[in-house]
């Protein structure tokens, strides 16, 4: 059973491709500095690892999947997140490759509040993981469809 500890505030953040997930990652990663997380290099084990991905060519595809396998092997504790158009093919062989939690392009906004929230996840079989997101006015419950991937939720 894994446990995910979201209380370290580091991050990092790989974009591949175009200019809007370039826009987007800049976006993400403003707005988690300016609510106290620290931006760390790759090798200085940041706690999250979020991977804008791309699916546009061939190349862009085989570079999403080594940084994530990258990624994970340099820091396989962190936390890793992958976004972005990748996901509407590779999302399975993103999560073999060690990807925790997944967010469509649709779901790209939720990133930080995501990360914001005091959450405590644990996974007690690869089927399914659920995450308690809680806030000041009450708990929620909600299943990740991280493990249980279909490609069609990232069209």
């Amino acid at each position: 059973m894994r446990d995910y500890n979201f209380n370290n505030k580091t991050f990092y953040v790989y974009t591949l491709g175009c200019k809007t997930n370039q826009s987007e990652s800049e976006e993400i990663s403003s707005n988690l500095l300016s609510l106290g997380f620290k931006f760390v290099n790759l090798n200085e084990n940041p706690k999250y690892i979020i991977v804008n991905s791309c699916t546009v060519t061939s190349t862009a595809d085989k570079k999403t999947r080594q940084v994530i396998s990258r990624a994970k092997r340099i820091n396989p504790n962190s936390i890793l997140i992958v976004t972005g158009c990748g996901l509407k093919y590779n999302s399975k062989t993103f999560k073999k490759l060690g990807a925790d939690f997944f967010f469509s392009n649709k779901q790209k906004e939720k990133i930080v509040n995501f990360l914001l929230n005091n959450i405590s996840c644990t996974s007690e079989n690869k089927e399914n993981a659920w995450v308690i997101i809680k806030n000041n006015k009450s708990s929620n419950l909600q299943k990740l469809r991280s493990n249980n991937l279909d490609e069609e939720e990232f069209s």
